[in-house]
């Protein structure tokens, strides 16, 4: 990676003094931040979860990338030269091209979960690559990976599974092999095209019990009425949280001003019957 600078975000986490002396030992022009763990500040306004300050000082630094990592590094959040942050969803996409231009796309799919965007399901499908959706969570997407017997795969959220190295999510590496990628690309990050996104929202709401969804007549009429006005243009994905008390409500489609309106509209509706 000699002649790339890159800015890392440690998250005052696990990645804080290994990511930067493994992106230095192959040749980059590393800066970090976030890189003061205390024990009590670990993603604190920082890392794969907010990377607003990572942005900024990657356009400061005029480098021509930034990686944040989570506290524990299995996962990363990509910013580019021009400031814009690209999630697991594009990286997967450049990832999953590069194998392909190499011949090693095992399967000629990709595995990621449910919560991706439609837009990269539409661009692989353009471009003759099958996407397989898994559950959320990165055992399901090993399952299906293995499944399919696909090498790559993951989640928006940034955690990307190389099945040629490992089983598992792996935030410095997914930094080291997009490092490769793009110095091969001879382009700026920014002109790396992946596909168009779908318009989607994703709203939380705290619950205080977690009863089958189908179990929730109200919650049921509002769905239906939120399908019927999406008219087939879209699609509305809700769940429990695996680790959390709350549920997570996602809506896709073309008019943002209208799926905002029902993904609130659903959430408020689960708030009313759930509690």
């Amino acid at each position: 990676l000699r002649g790339l600078k890159v800015v890392l975000d440690a998250g005052n986490g696990a990645a804080y003094r290994i990511a930067p002396e493994v992106l230095r030992r192959v040749g980059a022009d590393a800066r970090v931040i976030h890189d003061r763990p205390d024990g009590r500040n670990i993603n604190e306004n920082a890392g794969a979860l907010h990377p607003e300050r990572l942005a900024k000082v990657v356009i400061e630094q005029k480098a021509h990338f930034g990686v944040a990592f989570d506290g524990d590094a299995d996962r990363a959040i990509f910013v580019d030269d021009a400031g814009n942050v690209r999630d697991g969803d594009e990286i997967i996409y450049l990832w999953t091209h590069d194998l392909k231009r190499k011949g090693k796309l095992a399967g000629n799919c990709v595995v990621t979960t449910v919560m991706s965007n439609f837009g990269f399901e539409r661009q692989l499908k353009k471009d003759g690559i099958e996407l397989c959706r898994a559950q959320v969570g990165d055992k399901y997407v090993l399952e299906m990976m293995l499944e399919k017997k696909a090498i790559i795969g993951g989640e928006q959220s940034g955690h990307i599974i190389d099945l040629t190295v490992h089983t598992t999510g792996d935030g410095i590496h997914t930094a080291l092999m997009f490092g490769e990628l793009l110095a091969s690309s001879h382009q700026p990050f920014s002109k790396l095209r992946t596909f168009d996104p779908m318009p989607q929202v994703l709203l939380n709401q705290n619950v205080g019990a977690k009863p089958p969804l189908e179990s929730l007549p109200k919650y049921q009429n509002a769905l239906t009425a939120a399908e019927r006005d999406l008219e087939g243009s879209g699609r509305i994905l809700v769940r429990y949280s695996g680790t959390e008390s709350k549920v997570r409500v996602m809506v896709e489609g073309r008019d943002e001003e209208k799926i905002k309106r029902i993904a609130e509209s659903l959430r408020d509706t689960l708030h009313d019957e759930i509690g």
